[in-house]
């Protein structure tokens, strides 16, 4: 038995389900997928999609004063890190936490840019991973689960 959102197109009301409705054109339900067939997904789209065992997580795009606080951490990061030959990024760069489990964090960083776990695809690991936190974060899960 497989349980997912509702796929059809009908008009909905509310902003939770118009959001739902975008989630699923822009990402339709395929079943649980794997992490090359994760990777492919993210290698080929501009949208922040992260994903654990199997299911494919969409966040929202990031708001003005999200941006302007990652901005201002970001600057005063680098400043530092960078002439100690440190590296950090800002979103979207994956990072793989573990077998099944990639997140794009807003900012990570490495304090040595020669640390083997920098690889192109995606990093195998951080020395620091800082996510800029709204009041009400909003997750979606794109997977069919079986039960």
């Amino acid at each position: 038995m497989t349980t997912a959102i509702n796929t059809e197109n009908e008009s909905r009301g509310s902003p939770q389900d118009h959001l739902e409705d975008l989630l699923l054109e822009l990402l339709p339900l395929q079943g649980p997928c794997d992490e090359e067939e994760y990777l492919r997904l993210t290698d080929y789209t501009n949208r922040l999609v992260e994903f654990t065992d199997g299911c494919i997580l969409a966040l929202p795009i990031p708001t003005d004063h999200h941006q302007a606080v990652l901005q201002y951490l970001f600057l005063a990061i680098h400043s530092f890190l960078h002439p100690l030959g440190g590296k950090v990024h800002f979103a979207a760069l994956r990072l793989r936490i573990r077998p099944g489990k990639f997140r794009e964090p807003d900012l990570i960083l490495l304090r040595s840019a020669a640390d083997p776990r920098r690889q192109n695809r995606y990093w195998l690991g951080a020395d620091l991973v800082l996510e800029v936190v709204s009041p009400n974060p909003v997750r979606h899960a794109i997977c069919a689960i079986e039960i």
